[in-house]
């Protein structure tokens, strides 16, 4: 609908064609955030206290990093959102695929296994 209105009312090309690889690029990187949100509620155990830090830490890291330009080449290893561009527009190469991998084990898999592991440890009430 948003492509329709800009087509419409912006005069811009309408253009229908995605590549399958950036799709399917779209679609792993959504995942990853849908799994990267559920590992910081199980991380957090509190809904409103995941959200911001699902949305207030990647968002500070990217700050910071931007800040300081000696951490610039450790962002593009831990930077999730850098790590999911080339992802996005069907440009995965082995060293993008490697970013990928080491910023989804810092945000989504560290916080999912040890939020596991402590639900799995939870008294119930």
């Amino acid at each position: 609908l948003g492509h329709l209105a800009a087509v419409q009312f912006r005069g811009a090309p309408a253009q229908w064609h995605v590549a399958g690889d950036a799709l399917a690029g779209f679609v792993l990187a959504q995942v990853l955030s849908v799994v990267q949100g559920v590992a910081f509620g199980l991380l957090l155990s509190s809904p409103a206290v995941a959200i911001v830090a699902f949305l207030g830490l990647p968002t500070a890291w990217a700050i910071l990093t931007s800040m300081i330009s000696r951490l610039g080449r450790v962002a593009t290893w831990l930077d999730l959102d850098r790590a999911t561009d080339p992802l996005t527009s069907g440009s995965m190469t082995g060293e993008a695929w490697a970013h990928l991998g080491t910023a989804s084990a810092v945000w989504v898999l560290v916080p999912l296994v040890i939020g596991s592991w402590w639900l799995t440890r939870r008294e119930i009430n």
